[in-house]
């Protein structure tokens, strides 16, 4: 007789893997699956890597290779990198894979390597050498920038691709060594060019000559190539340099002149200062100048990017009537800088051109023209001009002795933090042209006491005026639709807020944080919000959106009917010990009552409060009965005051019941996959039982 089977199997069997599967059934919400780890192929050692698909001439060819993307980085030491991972060669190092592996102390790269990636070896800040091998072509961007231990490198015969970059905060370099049998670059006494010797690619930062004079035959000096040069002094560049790129002498601390030959036709120096050759743009002002006054040279019209960042020395710096431009950051960090004067020929001034000049107690700007003077603490006044339409964005963040301004009738918009910091500010006049008041605009002014928001604005976007401490009142005129998120949280001394016209949205958490405020006034007008004893509501009293922490009442009802509470509506009320939630409450989440350290919540049985008290934590009393009173006890284990339980009604049921759980359900689960097994066997028994009849 053929033997019955199931699912193609016997019985037997198929017994078994019932009983298999069931038990892992049960057991699943005991012991959770733990997720699959990554395979070998993709992780070995501690290199982490993918393989890919080989592309020569324009098509897939039928191999394979292994690009290395990330590298544990608790590697240390002596590294050489392995020539196969997954059974394919590594040709690869991908963008950051040894990013910040500080515990590098060499690197020797495998015979079968073709490119390193952007940023590879960035920040490996022990590692003194690598070998590079014939195989590698080229190199990303920053590949060893911010390696401040490596102190020589050797290109090899293969390298077709330098970026200018590559080298970049490589502090201790003294040499970079070129294979004779490159086709693309060469090095001359340590410092690498191109191989027709157009184009000095790098000095190395750490050589310890005092002077270099670029060979005459350079047409190009490349982008940082002098760059962090710790030790140069001075630097002479011959008649044939045609280009000089931006940031070549970056952070040459002691370089104090640079000489051009005559015979230049682009470039020229007057005192050591690098000038373009016909004065139109100053190009150059040497850091290790010990000059404390400057005028620039008339003619000029330019003053270029970080021209003078970083130039403490200078107290003072003429500008002619010729200049027209001022580029970003031009005068950033001129801590001994105390006034200027910006002719009227000045068209633009770019971003942060007086960025931390920490001494600048005064400054003249032309008429219509934007600036800023961000981080400039001893700057205590300034005139904006009357033709301005907006004050732009940082303008004045961080102008700490700053304790007045007038802002001229034609502004529109104050900007993005344009006041933020100023801590010394008192008053400001906002003109009835202002419409706008941009992302944390007055933000952290500490010691503003009142502000005038004229008919005019219509928003006041996120943070404004957060942590502005001694604000202690604010009204809102007609014009304002819109006050952001955050608008004046941590306003600590805001006391009462006034809420005009008849259109107005107030965003998440406009007055968080506001412990001082004692109520919220709202015109019979207003359509969208309405105030009940000085609480903010929605004006279908279907939200409540603000209770003032100031207030001293130390219980509140919420009424009936209120269906939701907005976010941080009750956020440090350290006064309430109760507030009382009515079962119309159906939608609670999120952080309602933060910092109300004493307070008890009185809410009904399986409501959404009740849940929300269980979840957050917060001691509560179950109103189950519509008569019962406030005044009855919170609901806490057996020998525990109301004071010290922090655990909410039954709560301690709960616990137990699954604590019970715990302690006998891996013997349940046992007993059950035991049962299963004993009844598949009885079965397969049986069903042998009956063929040998």
């Amino acid at each position: 007789m053929k033997r019955k089977s199931v699912f193609g199997v016997g019985w037997g069997i198929a017994a078994r893997l019932m009983a298999l599967l069931l038990t892992a059934f049960l057991l699943g919400p005991a012991f959770p699956f733990v997720p699959l780890t990554v395979g070998a192929n993709d992780v070995e050692g501690y290199y982490t890597y993918i393989c890919n698909d080989k592309f020569v001439d324009g098509y897939y060819a039928n191999t394979r290779y292994a690009q290395i993307i990330k590298c544990d980085p608790a590697i240390s030491g002596d590294v050489v990198l392995p020539s196969m991972l997954g059974g394919y060669p590594v040709e690869e190092i991908g963008r950051e894979a040894f990013i910040d592996c500080t515990q590098i102390t060499s690197v020797t790269l495998p015979e079968t390597m073709r490119s390193i990636g952007e940023r590879a070896f960035m920040n490996c800040t022990d590692m003194v050498r690598i070998t590079i091998p014939e195989s590698v072509c080229q190199f990303g961007m920053y590949a060893f920038s911010g390696c401040t231990s490596l102190q020589s490198i050797t290109i090899s015969g293969g390298v077709e691709f330098i970026p200018a970059d590559m080298f970049l905060g490589c502090a201790s370099l003294t040499e970079i060594n070129v294979d004779k049998s490159n086709s693309a670059y060469q090095s001359v006494d340590g410092v690498l060019f191109s191989k027709d010797m157009g184009t000095l690619k790098h000095y190395p930062a750490k050589k310890t000559n005092t002077s270099y004079a670029v060979p005459d035959g350079v047409t190009l000096l490349d982008e940082y190539s002098f760059s962090g040069c710790a030790n140069l002094q001075s630097v002479t560049i011959p008649g044939s340099v045609t280009v000089i790129s931006d940031g070549v002498f970056t952070d040459c601390e002691r370089l104090a002149e640079i000489n051009v030959d005559e015979n230049n036709s682009d470039y020229k120096s007057i005192d050591g200062v690098l000038f373009t050759k016909e004065l139109g743009q100053i190009v150059h002002y040497p850091a290790g100048k010990t000059n404390t006054s400057y005028v620039i040279p008339d003619g000029v019209m330019s003053i270029g990017n970080y021209l003078f960042a970083g130039r403490t020395r200078l107290t003072e710096v003429t500008i002619p009537d010729s200049v027209t431009d001022i580029g970003s950051y031009a005068f950033a960090g001129c801590t001994g800088l105390t006034h200027a004067t910006i002719p009227d020929s000045v068209e633009r001034l770019d971003w942060y051109v007086f960025s931390g000049c920490t001494s600048l107690k005064s400054v003249t700007v032309p008429e219509c023209t934007s600036y800023i003077f961000s981080g400039c603490t001893s700057l205590t006044d300034v005139t904006i001009s009357e033709c301005a339409t907006m004050i732009d964005s940082y303008a004045f963040s961080g102008c700490t002795s700053l304790t007045s301004v007038t802002i001229p009738n034609n502004v529109t918009t104050i900007y993005t933090r344009a006041f933020e910091g100023c801590t010394s500010l008192t008053e400001v006049t906002i003109p009835d042209s202002v419409t706008e008041i941009g992302v944390y605009a007055f933000s952290g002014c500490t010691s503003l006491t009142g502000v005038t928001i004229p008919d005019s604005v219509m928003r006041i976007d996120r943070y404004a005026f957060s942590d502005c401490t001694s604000l202690t009142s604010i009204a809102f005129p007609n014009s304002v639709t819109d006050i952001g998120d955050f608008a004046f949280a941590g306003c600590t001394s805001l006391t009462n807020v006034t809420i005009s016209g008849e259109w107005i949205r107030i965003g998440y958490g406009a007055f968080k944080g506001c412990t001082g405020l004692t109520e919220f006034c709202v015109a019979e007008n207003q359509l969208w919000y309405k105030s009940v004893n000085g609480v903010l509501f929605t004006k279908d009293m279907e939200t409540l959106v603000c209770y003032p922490a100031g207030k001293t009442n130390t219980r509140y009802t919420i009424p009936d009917g209120v269906k939701s509470i907005d976010d941080f509506a009750f956020f440090g009320c350290t006064s309430l010990t109760r507030v009382t939630v009515p079962d119309s409450v159906g939608s609670l989440a999120g952080n309602k009552f933060s910092g109300c350290e004493n307070l008890i919540l009185y809410c009904y049985e399986d409501t959404t409060a009740h849940q929300y008290a269980i979840d957050w934590g917060i001691p509560y009393v179950l109103l189950n009965d519509p008569d019962v009173s406030e005044d009855a006890g919170l609901s806490q284990p057996a020998g525990e005051s109301a004071a010290d339980s922090q655990q909410p009604a039954g709560a301690g049921a709960a616990q137990s019941t699954a604590e019970t759980a715990g302690k006998w359900l891996p013997w349940a689960i046992a007993g059950a996959s035991a049962a299963v097994v004993v009844v598949g066997s009885a079965l397969f028994c049986v069903r042998k039982k009956k063929k040998k009849q």
